[in-house]
């Protein structure tokens, strides 16, 4: 299960650069972490009955060598259950990406499930993400299917999540995740201090 640690390391250092750092990229040497965060929809196991409005959380490893993605993937954090996106929802994504840092790391650590037992759940579904998954190869369906994402065209198109992460790469999200989380340790005594 080396895979879902790695997973869960990327998605602590995903969200504490974006919520925490307001960054929306890690140089990792010949590989750069690139991120998006928005306010979205979360439909889980594609039961459309079932959506909630969520933090989206967007995260694809580049190699800056060959210019591709070589990893992917999506981390939803849960505002409503059984809600679509609307004022309130909109009002609890602002409150978390200024709360302080003490408010925006109980949310990062928020477990969603208690299936899973981690801090994050990942779904196939797509909405508001174009820009993001540009540069990543997709076949495209003018029919509904699972593990879409209907483009500005009205397209369904199919992204493969996942990939393969290089050993090197790995050692570097380590050492960027201690760096955070030392630096988050420093900016929350001045915090408390003042």
């Amino acid at each position: 299960m080396f895979g879902d640690f790695m997973k869960e390391k990327i998605y602590y250092l995903a969200a504490i650069e974006t919520i925490i750092n307001k960054k929306y990229t890690t140089d990792l040497d010949d590989y750069r972490l690139e991120y998006y965060l928005d306010l979205g929809i979360h439909v889980p196991f594609l039961n459309e009955e079932n959506k909630s409005s969520a933090l989206v959380l967007g995260v694809k490893l580049k190699n800056l060598k060959t210019n591709k993605i070589e990893w992917i993937d999506l981390f939803y954090k849960i505002l409503e259950q059984g809600q679509m996106v609307n004022e309130n929802s909109k009002n609890i994504f602002n409150r978390i990406l200024d709360g302080s840092i003490v408010e925006q790391i109980n949310f990062i650590l928020k477990e969603e499930t208690s299936i899973f037992r981690k801090p994050y759940i990942s779904s196939s579904a797509f909405i508001g993400l174009e820009k993001f998954l540009d540069e990543i190869p997709k076949e495209t369906y003018y029919i509904d299917g699972f593990g879409g994402m209907l483009n500005s065209n009205g397209v369904i198109t199919l992204v493969k999540l996942g990939g393969t992460i290089p050993k090197e790469v790995k050692n570097q999200i380590t050492t960027e995740l201690k760096r955070t989380n030392n630096d988050i340790k420093e900016k929350s005594k001045v915090k408390v201090l003042k």
